[in-house]
């Protein structure tokens, strides 16, 4: 890709589909923007005085609400990403 190219929310969710070896994300609108789920694992860090941090395997899941910049979705993408400490993922849309 050319330096500077945006990612639309289609092709966001087309590539995470082939990452996953699954059939695309639905997509629906947010603010009258293109929006799709998706979820992943977050990264446990420990903090240790005597080595510094260091990642320490997977953390809880969480789910990410990618959204298109523009309502034209011509590139450029938001990420809202929301996790719990305790780790249940939070559910898809109600």
């Amino acid at each position: 890709m050319p330096a500077g190219y945006k990612v639309s929310v289609e092709e966001w969710a087309g590539g995470m589909a082939i990452l996953a070896n699954q059939k695309p994300a639905e997509t629906f609108t947010v603010l009258g923007r293109p929006a799709v789920f998706g979820s992943s694992n977050t990264m446990r860090f420990s903090m240790n005085s005597a080595n510094g941090g260091s990642a320490d395997g997977n953390g809880p899941m969480a789910r990410i609400l990618y959204m298109a910049q523009g309502k034209g979705d011509r590139g450029g993408i938001y990420h809202l990403a929301v996790w719990s400490k305790s780790g249940p993922c939070p559910p898809t849309r109600p």
